[in-house]
């Protein structure tokens, strides 16, 4: 779909619907009126289980974006999901971080260590649940492009038990936290 001469850039997500997730693309267009045809020629070249089953139009001349010029997702899905329509043109949403929840936490953890959500407790350390320090930044990795908030390496060591990364991870998006670089 970026290919697409009139796609100034598009990012597909999973919207919920129901109890499963529908692909959804979310364009910035050189003319919108011409969502509905690209979507579908995209689609053509796509299989069934990924086809995009809606689209909206982002009205903003670019997404939100991590210090590493990564999509923030998780705000482009906030900002669609407060609207009913399908297809619709919206305003650029706030580079705010969304507030994050210790579920989403977990559930990054559990992505990242494939452990099964029961052994990821709120009291075990990264290093029990066999995250060393390449799993740590696998972990930061998902944990910004998930949920659009940057936490520095330097402050999540192996004994650092999941309430206090939860806790960092919500004292960051609260705050709208980015790195500060050495001048």
């Amino acid at each position: 779909m970026t290919r697409h001469p009139e796609v100034v850039v598009a990012v597909v997500i999973g919207v919920p619907r129901d109890s499963n997730l529908d692909v959804h693309a979310v364009l910035i267009l050189e003319d919108p009126a011409h969502a509905g045809q690209i979507v579908a020629r995209a689609n053509d070249q796509l299989g069934g289980h990924q086809c995009i089953r809606s689209h909206t139009v982002w009205a903003g001349e670019d997404f939100p974006r991590t210090h590493t010029t990564k999509v923030k997702k998780a705000l482009v899905l906030d900002a669609i999901t407060q609207t009913d329509a399908e297809t619709e043109t919206l305003p650029a949403a706030s580079t705010q971080p969304r507030q994050t929840t210790a579920r989403s936490v977990v559930s990054l953890i559990t992505e990242v260590t494939g452990l099964p959500p029961v052994q990821v407790t709120a009291d075990r350390t990264l290093d029990s649940l066999d995250l060393d320090s390449l799993g740590r930044i696998a972990l930061l990795s998902a944990i910004e492009a998930e949920l659009g908030v940057y936490v520095d390496e330097a402050f999540v060591g192996p004994h650092m038990t999941v309430r206090q990364v939860e806790d960092v991870v919500a004292s960051n998006s609260a705050n709208g936290a980015m790195p500060k670089f050495p001048s």
